[in-house]
């Protein structure tokens, strides 16, 4: 009943505008995962773009893989993953914080893109390809949002081959999904990106990450693709967006019992944990991630034990390193 339940509320939300309400002066504590100083090094552009729980066993950190350029000439072709079990280990030591044991690098797992297929099929899928911003992972299923600076973005899916599980490596296919902006911008897509399983039916939902100020009458869009149909056709809707100037939705995760929480936030500063609320049908700001004099971009959300673990994006900002950090939502 409680599944029939969730499914009707959920069935509601598609059909009707998704409101947001205003911020809650909450804030989450932040205890920060300490990548390898190969991934966590401020002077490597990493940008990762987002998170995802892979097999139930791991965390995957996603890289945005762009294009090199001659400011930023360093190819991104790895996904990198870290044991759940590893992370837990993390969080419950009570060490002092100078005390505690960084991860390292024998704690994360390589996932291989094949370069030959990110020059050949992802650079290719738009001439103004801008990189991955979102990830969804169904089995061994991979789905990325892919950014571009042209009216479109789009959907890409791959599959996770660990036939040699200490060398697990991605194969892309050809073909994409088409998600039309509501407007084009040269530096916005469909961020918010997860893996949703209602009434055991896999679907993917995204929504477009652009400001208040950038949307028609506080409206943005979204989109619903349902995988079970044949054709795939992505299906809109239109989202309510806080009255707040300069934020953005930068991503979107889904937790047990299908409960939606996003980070609401705006770069280098300010960021708001949102949670949809099945009685009052809206989006709520339920705290605030950031603390007086931090600049950190977060870009990524996944669900974790009781909280959320998040992720930074460090590719424009030489001082700040790569962050992976765990809040509680108790």
């Amino acid at each position: 009943m409680k599944q029939k339940s969730t499914l009707l509320s959920f069935t509601f939300f598609l059909i009707s505008n998704i409101a947001f309400s205003q911020e809650s002066n909450v804030i989450f504590k932040e205890q920060n995962i300490r990548l390898p100083n190969s991934i966590g090094n401020s002077k490597t552009p990493f940008e990762f773009s987002s998170l995802a729980e892979w097999k139930n066993e791991y965390i995957l950190l996603i890289p945005a893989v762009k294009k090199p350029t001659k400011n930023f000439n360093i190819y991104m072709d790895t996904i990198y993953a870290i044991k759940k079990k590893r992370i837990i280990q993390f969080i419950n030591d009570t060490s002092k914080k100078k005390d505690k044991k960084d991860l390292e690098d024998k704690d994360l797992l390589k996932i291989l893109f094949n370069r030959s297929q990110i020059d050949n099929i992802l650079f290719k899928i738009d001439s103004e390809y801008d990189g991955i911003e979102g990830t969804a992972i169904i089995g061994n299923d991979i789905y990325f949002s892919i950014e571009s600076g042209s009216e479109k973005c789009y959907i890409l899916k791959g599959k996770i081959d660990d036939t040699d599980t200490l060398h697990p490596v991605i194969s892309l296919e050809n073909n994409t999904i088409t998600l039309f902006k509501p407007y084009k911008s040269t530096n916005a897509g469909f961020e918010s990106f997860a893996y949703l399983n209602f009434g055991g039916k896999p679907q993917l939902l995204a929504i477009f990450e652009n400001e208040v100020s950038k949307c028609d009458n506080n409206k943005c869009d979204g989109y619903i693709v349902d995988l079970s149909k044949n054709p795939i056709v992505p299906q809109p809707f239109k989202i309510y967006r806080p009255d707040e100037k300069g934020m953005r939705f930068a991503d979107i995760c889904v937790k047990e019992e299908n409960e939606i929480y996003g980070i609401w936030s705006a770069q280098w500063h300010r960021a708001r944990v949102v949670k949809f609320d099945n009685k009052t049908k809206k989006f709520t700001v339920i705290g605030k991630v950031d603390k007086e004099g931090e600049e950190f971009n977060w870009e990524g959300i996944v669900g974790f034990e009781k909280g959320v673990l998040m992720v930074t994006d460090n590719r424009f900002n030489s001082t700040t390193s790569s962050r992976l950090s765990y809040f509680s939502l108790e």
